[in-house]
């Protein structure tokens, strides 16, 4: 089985670059560079094109970059005609153990569309129990929510599919792939490694000080968020108690990285 991995990558972030093909070259993985899509510049009627009126929160010009940047690697890996694709972005620190995983990808179920390799520092996320294994890891289904975008592997099938959803995604590309209440989760089959092999490197507190990049998708703090209106405050309401329904009989775990 095939495998094409693509890192995500902004033409002026050469120090990302090093510091990525370093860390693949340690791991052993072979992957292609994409430009990633900067959002800062892109028109105001283009961004509006992406602003969904039913949306709880608007997308900020960043995050349509990120999502066109993700849809970017997604159509790489249908033209490699490769069965899998790993797609990560720069910031990340990777496993030595990361290129002998992804050699395995023939292990992976017909049924699985995506999988995260992407560990998340001190949260806990809701599991199902294990299902199968790759590379002797368990593979676990996501039944909660599980932020970050900055690694996984994703089926040449789930990316074809992606792509031809009629809306375009109006939610940050991490909730769209990875909350079981939005976007393209209720679509997908998606499955959790543990214990994962790749974290972004400023989450990570044994990072060396010279790889812990800030964001350049741009976090969402608390003021920059708008007031919202009672439907919307009622919407998010509903996503939250439907999220915890969804989550009976699942077990928290916190995602590690090794």
């Amino acid at each position: 089985m095939s495998l094409a991995a693509f890192v995500i990558n902004l033409d002026q972030a050469t120090e990302r670059l090093i510091h990525f093909e370093a860390q693949a070259r340690a791991a052993g993985i072979l992957f292609e560079r994409l430009s990633a899509v900067d959002g800062r510049l892109m028109a105001p009627a283009e961004c509006a094109e992406w602003q969904d009126p039913a949306a709880i929160y608007p997308l900020s010009r960043p995050e349509i970059g990120c999502i066109r940047s993700h849809q970017k690697a997604w159509q790489n890996i249908i033209e490699s005609g490769s069965d899998w694709g790993a797609v990560f972005e720069d910031d990340v620190c990777l496993s030595t153990e990361l290129g002998a995983i992804l050699e395995q990808t023939a292990q992976i179920p017909a049924e699985i569309d995506l999988i995260k390799l992407e560990a998340i520092a001190d949260r806990r996320v809701l599991l199902g129990g294990t299902r199968s294994y790759l590379a002797g890891r368990p593979l676990r289904p996501l039944r909660g929510i599980a932020l970050g975008s900055a690694g996984y592997l994703i089926s040449n099938n789930a990316c074809q599919r992606l792509l031809r959803a009629t809306r375009l995604p109006s939610i940050p590309i991490d909730m769209y792939l990875f909350s079981r209440w939005h976007g393209a989760y209720r679509n997908l089959n998606v499955y959790v490694l543990l214990p994962l092999p790749v974290i972004q490197a400023h989450t990570l507190q044994t990072a060396p000080a010279d790889v812990v990049f800030s964001s350049q998708i741009s976090d969402r703090g608390k003021a920059m968020l708008p007031r919202l209106s009672l439907s919307k405050r009622l919407k998010r309401e509903w996503f939250r108690i439907k999220a915890q329904v969804s989550g009976i009989g699942a077990e928290p775990v916190i995602l590690e990285w090794r």
